[in-house]
């Protein structure tokens, strides 16, 4: 069994389809140090900018969007940072496209 097999299958299901790109098991251990490994103002930070500039992706359904978002919120409240469900509204509502 590879370290790199190790690693996948220690994740949860929907973490497995965002990392199993990386071909080696030095290259996902970077991407994951990055990820996971940062302190914890630079990862608030990111996550917030990630979550507050979040959009739609065009291929994904509105219910795989608001996953993609629960996902983000769930980060957040990981690392203490709760956010109000005006905040959750307003940043859901923000991501999506304008009505044309």
């Amino acid at each position: 069994m590879s370290a790199r097999f190790t690693m996948l299958s220690c994740m949860h299901d929907n973490l497995i389809c965002e990392y199993e790109k990386y071909p080696t098991a030095k290259e996902l251990w970077e991407v994951l140090k990055v990820a996971y490994g940062s302190t914890l103002a630079t990862r608030l930070r990111a996550l917030t900018l990630r979550f507050n500039q979040y959009v739609l992706d065009p291929k994904h359904s509105m219910i795989q969007h608001l996953d993609v978002m629960k996902g983000m919120i769930r980060e957040l409240q990981n690392i203490s940072c709760d956010l109000s469900d005006e905040q959750q509204v307003l940043a859901v509502l923000k991501s999506l496209p304008e009505q044309t």
